[in-house]
């Protein structure tokens, strides 16, 4: 699948609300809320807000070039500084190409993950019982 190119809006889809930027839980991302409202289906609950978010880089870009196509793409720091938000440092890119990048600067994502700390230690746990299971101790 091809990345579009982007083209920039006559006018901003929404405002950002400067008041309303968060720091994210411990991935580093910050949140934010616009006026009107980013539509709900696209933004996400915050169990510590009462209001719906979304995350400041994504609507940086969204604002400026419109929606993105969020199954088949998201958008990126070029930099990797998620604390760098200006349109000039993000870019759309496809899903796994994104992974990559931040795999590639040395972000990996998925040890940092709590899902995945108890996935690991359930799946290591399955491991050493299968194996004790067939070769008695290990």
């Amino acid at each position: 699948m091809d990345i579009p190119k982007p083209k920039k809006l006559d006018k901003p889809l929404f405002e950002i609300k400067e008041d309303s930027i968060v720091k994210a839980n411990g991935a580093g991302y910050y949140y934010c809320q616009t006026v009107p409202e980013y539509p709900a289906e696209r933004a996400e609950k915050r169990d510590d807000r009462k209001a719906k978010y979304v995350y400041l880089h994504r609507a940086v870009y969204e604002r400026s070039y419109g929606f993105i196509d969020e199954k088949n793409f998201q958008v990126d720091h070029i930099d990797g500084n998620k604390e760098n938000n200006s349109l000039e440092n993000l870019r759309i890119c496809q899903l796994g190409d994104h992974q990559k990048s931040h795999t590639e600067r040395g972000n990996h994502f998925w040890e940092k993950s709590p899902m995945n700390k108890k996935r690991t230690a359930s799946a290591n746990d399955l491991v050493q019982g299968t194996l004790k299971l067939y070769f008695g101790s290990i």
